[in-house]
């Protein structure tokens, strides 16, 4: 069974100099013989391995991360792969041997046969949470936690929340300081305007940029306040510089910067929010802080196909993996505006922040696989 002690011990070793196989067995050494840690897959995306040790987090188990490296095989469906771990370097396989987990934490595609190649080595003891789409067969994982644009279909394993398990991470000792004098001269309210990226079909060009720069400045203008413009890993290069060129309110402007990035702490700092609408982690992160957030919808390309897989053929053809509807990030989009949650840049329209945080239903949920078994 699983026992409960700290996750954070565990997280820096992600980002050390250590090999694959070298952070399994200093995980492994750290623990005694009956603890088994969950563990929690790690792939290339940092959303995806935010949300993973965010849930991993609120459970409160001891949990092991498990970074994964890919080779070319990724490309394949996952139809295609199965359960399997031919997809993965030859390293990141083997840092996968038994002791077998109680549970496996999982996000997006790629890690998707791998959690399903573990829950097979276990003898079937492993659970599977997948989180976000897995393109495999809906029935192989224990639970699937989607979020609205993905349109998945109604399953008895499948649970569709608001907001991914994207939290505010607690800055570094000392950062949070740092960054409050840094911008002790801009004038309250603080609003952070946190920028992605266009992504098919969302469109982010030249127009945009000149609408968000001017509805920016009218709500620095009515609340009397500042911005600081903060670009993303995603954000096309001289994008934020754009921006600021448009901005006559008092502003800071920050592209994105590996060294020395200030998002967790305006996450704390600023007072409110503007936030494009391409990044469910952005959304699901500002919304979280219960700050208002103002959303700049971007506007889709006209000539795009989109379906949901809700009822019908559609829905089985996604129970089975081998189709999954087209992400739409207005539906994700419209259902926090229409929840109160946030509303759109420039409506004016009152907003209700949310309270308390969102999955913590999922979480217990989780829980009581583990209790009923």
């Amino acid at each position: 069974m699983i026992h409960q002690t700290e996750l954070v011990r565990y997280y820096r070793i992600e980002y050390s100099d250590r090999s694959v196989d070298q952070f399994g067995r200093q995980g492994d050494k750290d623990l005694s013989d009956r603890d088994r840690p969950i563990w929690v897959l790690q792939g290339v995306r940092g959303g995806d391995n935010a949300q993973a040790r965010e849930l991993a987090s609120r459970l409160g188990w001891t949990a092991l991360l498990k970074p994964l490296s890919f080779n070319i095989l990724h490309n394949l469906s996952n139809i295609a792969l199965g359960a399997s771990v031919v997809s993965l370097h030859r390293r990141a396989a083997a840092s996968l041997a038994a002791p077998w987990p109680d549970l496996v934490i999982a996000t997006g595609k790629r890690t998707a046969p791998v959690a399903r190649w573990i829950k097979n080595r276990s003898g079937g003891r492993t659970k599977i949470v997948q989180l976000g789409r897995p393109r495999s067969p809906l029935s192989a994982f224990d639970l699937v936690v989607a979020t609205p644009q993905y349109g998945l279909p109604a399953a008895e394993n499948v649970v569709e929340t608001l907001l991914p398990f994207a939290t505010a991470q607690r800055p570094e000792p000392g950062v949070i300081e740092r960054w409050s004098a840094a911008w002790s001269h801009l004038a309250k309210p603080r609003i952070a305007m946190v920028i992605g990226a266009p992504r098919f079909p969302l469109r982010m060009g030249e127009a945009e940029i000149v609408r968000l720069a001017e509805a920016a400045n009218g709500l620095a203008a009515a609340l009397g306040g500042s911005l600081m413009v903060l670009g993303s890993p995603r954000t096309p290069k001289g994008m934020v510089e754009k921006i600021g060129a448009g901005l006559r309110a008092p502003a800071i402007l920050y592209p994105w910067n590996t060294a020395e990035n200030p998002y967790q702490a305006a996450l704390a700092l600023a007072d409110r929010f503007i936030v494009t609408s391409d990044s469910a982690s952005m959304l699901g992160e500002t919304v979280g802080t219960g700050k208002p957030v103002d959303i700049f919808v971007l506007p889709a390309c006209p000539f795009r196909f989109g379906w949901e897989a809700k009822t019908g053929l559609a829905a089985w053809l996604s129970r089975q993996g081998i189709l999954q509807p087209p992400r739409d990030m207005s539906r994700l989009v419209e259902e926090i505006i229409a929840r109160g949650h946030a509303r759109p840049l420039g409506s004016g329209i009152a907003t209700q922040p949310m309270s308390g945080r969102a999955g913590d239903d999922i979480v217990a949920r989780i829980k009581a696989m583990f209790e009923n078994s």
